[in-house]
């Protein structure tokens, strides 16, 4: 099931690049594609198609929004590691 959800999100992205959204309405699916993809999928947003639909689809306000969140959960695994190696001194 992933695999046919991974290749659908990875198909519209790639559309998404042939002829970038115009209106809100179709940003607004690209960036719930690109929820999906992160938060469900935990696919790399680093890596093509993915970083290409960002930089040239997205605006500056979604980028800030998902590095905010990476950057929550990246504190969250920092909190759990320094908990983890508390535990283990």
């Amino acid at each position: 099931m992933s695999d046919e959800v991974y290749r659908y999100i990875k198909t519209e992205m790639e559309m998404s690049l042939l002829g970038p959204p115009d209106t809100d309405f179709q940003r607004g699916y690209l960036a719930g594609l690109m929820v999906l993809a992160n938060d469900v999928l935990g696919l790399d947003m680093n890596k093509p198609p993915f970083a290409e639909a960002e930089k040239l689809c997205l605006g500056e306000k979604y980028r800030m929004h998902r590095l905010q969140s990476e950057i929550a959960w990246r504190s969250r695994d920092l909190k759990e590691l320094e908990e983890l190696i508390g535990e283990r001194s």
